[in-house]
């Protein structure tokens, strides 16, 4: 099974778009990207958004999961509701940033009240 790195190059050269110019949308360097795009630095959640944007492909085909989306109509044919599943794979990587991004505030507050009280 492929990695979400391994998906962004394969779909980034089908498309023929350059590192430099997902680089330059993600206000990166591109030796800071390739970094990425080759496994040895994270994407962040922002990062495959924006990457996604660029591809113009849903989030999930990184992830290797596809969306589905189910329209409800009454009985005259008219729409009245759409629904969308996401990927587990993709809500796991979203809950796992937003622990991440707590844990963080956690320590810095902390850090704020030592230096309050010096």
């Amino acid at each position: 099974m492929m990695k979400v790195f391994e998906r962004v190059k394969t779909i980034r050269e089908r498309k023929r778009i350059s590192q430099n110019a997902i680089a330059y949308k993600l206000d990166l360097d591109q030796s800071q990207y390739s970094r990425r795009e080759n496994g040895r630095v994270p994407f962040s959640a922002a990062e495959i958004e924006e990457i996604a944007a660029v591809l113009e492909i849903n989030i999930s085909e990184l992830y290797g999961e596809a969306t589905a989306t189910f329209n409800n109509h009454d009985q005259n044919g008219g729409a009245f509701g759409q629904y969308i599943t996401v990927p587990d794979k993709l809500i796991e990587q979203y809950e796992k940033r937003i622990e991440e991004k707590e844990t963080i505030i956690s320590l810095l507050n902390e850090q704020i009240e030592i230096l309050k009280k010096k």
